[in-house]
């Protein structure tokens, strides 16, 4: 009975290891999937860079009070995400949703807009000198990036096998803490720290960077960052709505196909 028990829990857990290779192997053919991962994974970047970077950058680049940056820290990290979150996904439902081939694509155009929205605040955030007009775009860039989460979310657990689901929320969670909330703060770093590295250096672009000025660039690099996010929403609309062509080409074949068989 003993020998019975240990070669069946071997089987189970040999088993256990085949089915989870093979679930890995099955999510990643699967583009829609892919792709809207590594886009939440930007947006991820950018909202962890925005946290951690921020109220240094404001203080540091802006010259402003601390007392006055932490104020507009709570209000703008606070408030924006949250009502993002509910607007993408009253939007979405205000739109019919995500279900379905043909919704999936519509619900995925709308994110791509609103990724591209929050892209082109991004790229301008770092160029004023206003604290309250900085605050204000972070504020839209935080808005913007919640109102994607809900619909994609969804739509990147929806285009997976049910048996693979379990997997692939596991999976997800794994590549936005590597690749999203852990790389941020490292990369943007990195990008500081050489930038002022650069500074008194003769015939460099950063020659006369000072620490102010690396705040800025890495602040800008962080935040520009979101442009993966609009490749990868834009890359997996153009699949739902060439999958969402292909089934209706389908439908409308066996609708022809229906008047042939009622006579008959």
């Amino acid at each position: 009975m003993l020998e019975a028990s240990i070669l069946e829990e071997e089987f189970m857990e040999v088993y256990e290891q085949g089915a989870f290779s093979e679930g890995v192997y099955e999510l990643l053919h699967i583009p829609v999937f892919c792709l809207i991962v590594f886009g939440l994974t930007t947006v991820y970047f950018v909202v962890t860079g925005v946290q951690y970077w921020s109220t240094i950058f404001m203080i540091k680049s802006l010259h402003a009070s601390k007392y006055l940056v932490n104020a507009l820290f709570v209000v703008v990290s606070g408030t924006g995400p949250i009502l993002g979150v509910f607007f993408g996904g009253w939007l979405i439902d205000r739109y019919g949703g995500y279900i379905g081939v043909e919704q999936r694509a519509k619900a995925l155009g709308i994110c791509m807009i609103l990724g591209l929205t929050a892209f082109a605040i991004s790229a301008v955030t770092t160029f004023f000198d206003d604290i309250y007009i900085t605050a204000g775009f972070l504020w839209l860039l935080l808005f913007f990036g919640g109102a994607i989460l809900p619909a994609c979310t969804g739509i990147f657990i929806s285009v997976v096998p049910a048996e693979h689901r379990a997997l692939a929320s596991s999976f997800s969670v794994m590549v936005f803490n590597l690749f999203g909330y852990a790389l941020s703060p490292y990369l943007t770093g990195l990008i500081m720290e050489w930038v002022i590295s650069q500074q008194g250096q003769a015939n460099t672009y950063f020659q006369y960077c000072d620490e102010a000025c690396a705040y800025r660039i890495g602040f800008r690099f962080c935040l520009c960052w979101s442009v993966w996010s609009v490749l990868c929403l834009g890359s997996a609309w153009h699949i739902a709505s060439r999958q969402a062509g292909e089934a209706r080409q389908v439908q409308q074949f066996y609708a022809a196909q229906r008047p042939q068989v009622a006579e008959c």
